[in-house]
Formats: C-alpha cells, sequence, structure tokens
C-alpha cells in the first residue's frame, strides 16, 4: 500500500458475537455486520520515504 502522508489512522474491530469465543483476542480493520468498533491505532513518520512508527500506547497483557 502506498501512503503518501506522514500519519496514518487504523480502525480496529472485534467480533459481536461470544458464542463462539475465538482462543486468545480477535481483532480485524474489516467493518462488517458481525463486528463492532473497538480502537484506532495511529502511525506516522517524518516523511515519505521514512519508516512508520506506532505512536498509540498500547499495553500488552498476557
Amino acid at each position: 500500500m502506498s501512503i503518501r502522508s506522514t500519519r496514518y489512522k487504523v480502525a480496529l474491530y472485534t467480533p459481536i458475537s461470544s458464542e463462539h469465543p475465538p482462543e486468545g483476542h480477535s481483532l480485524t480493520d474489516v467493518q462488517s455486520d458481525n463486528t463492532v468498533f473497538a480502537f484506532n491505532i495511529m502511525f506516522e513518520r517524518n516523511n515519505p520515504e521514512s519508516e512508520w512508527r506506532l505512536v498509540t500506547p498500547l499495553k500488552f497483557i498476557e
């Protein structure tokens, strides 16, 4: 994917149904009738040639 800007936001969604919970956690970037919005994550870079870095603070749990 070619993104010319220096910031990029991705919306993540989680499944609505809890009848058959997947093993672990499940997120997708595809919005559908079976998903609900979970949160956004933001990436940025200094210029179009530099590497992307995650700027949204995330807390990982086990």
